[in-house]
């Protein structure tokens, strides 16, 4: 869930880009229910924030939380740093080929 949520912000921050993950480290802070009473799924939240960007390098935090916001009180399951970097634009185009002859 981090990685989606995380690629997702840096994807919509710095449109015009193909980024990867270089790195990324999580620290559990407390349990998360797997289940509610009937069998319902918990919901999480993922909040994710740009930290700083460095040349092709975008540094990203961000926290998994109960369903509530943490600074509404939710309970923090989770926190999460990582590294994207830009892909060179050749490099993306070659990516770009290959996915687009997977589909065909």
């Amino acid at each position: 869930m981090f990685d989606e949520a995380m690629g997702c912000l840096v994807h919509h921050a710095f449109a015009g880009g193909a980024f990867f993950t270089v790195n990324l480290s999580v620290d559990y802070r407390s349990p998360g229910k797997l289940a509610g009473r009937g069998g319902t799924s918990p919901t999480l939240r993922v909040e994710a924030r740009v930290v700083g960007s460095e040349r092709r390098k975008v540094m990203v935090a961000a926290v998994m939380t109960d369903g509530e916001a943490a600074a509404d009180g939710g309970t923090v399951i989770a926190e999460a740093n990582a590294v994207f970097l830009r892909m060179r634009p050749e490099v993306a185009a070659a990516v770009g080929k290959i996915a687009a002859a997977a589909t065909d």
